[in-house]
């Protein structure tokens, strides 16, 4: 499952990431209408990091921090959305790879369409500078990791991982030894 697109329609909802540094000159260059609706819920004196305007979400938010992002693909409606932030190749990827573990559900002891939880991915629109396929086998990588480590000892033996580790490298084309 793919938490990336390379385009989101114009329409898609705008994340706009803050950082803490430069919330004052963020609040300063809105229309006093903007700033107003951001001071009544709260978001222009520091009672929450987050707030919608319209279709923007406006985050402050430490980019250099990978789990940034991470909480808001299970807080967010199923649909794309559009990432504006002033950030370098390297931040734009850290962020983007939060987004993507931010939509980790275990996969062994529970079904979450059973209990009635929305699988609909919520998709990032990543600059051109990211290599979504390398964010994406990260994620899926870290995903698998934590998969197994959330399997107690006595079904992760030795010989359980070493069934996956060899699930795995037939998967790739790998010897496993």
């Amino acid at each position: 499952m793919s938490y990336f697109t390379s385009e989101a329609a114009s329409e898609a909802p705008e994340i706009h990431l803050i950082a803490a540094a430069d919330k004052a000159s963020f609040l300063d260059s809105l229309p006093d209408e903007d700033k107003a609706q951001l001071t009544v819920c709260g978001f222009a004196d520091g009672k929450t990091k987050q707030a919608w305007l319209g279709r923007k979400l406006f985050l402050i938010a430490d980019l250099t921090d990978r789990w940034a992002l991470a909480g808001l693909p299970k807080a967010l409606p199923a649909g794309d959305y559009k990432l504006v932030a002033d950030l370098d190749a390297s931040q734009a990827e850290l962020l983007a790879l939060g987004w993507a573990l931010g939509h980790f559900k275990t996969k062994t002891y529970r079904n979450f369409a059973e209990e009635g939880q929305n699988l609909e991915p919520r998709r990032l629109a990543l600059p051109a500078q990211i290599n979504a396929e390398r964010v994406q086998a990260l994620a899926t990588a870290i995903g698998l990791g934590r998969d197994l480590i959330n399997k107690p000892a006595n079904v992760l033996t030795p010989a359980a991982l070493q069934a996956e580790v060899e699930a795995l490298g037939a998967e790739f084309g790998a010897e496993v030894s």
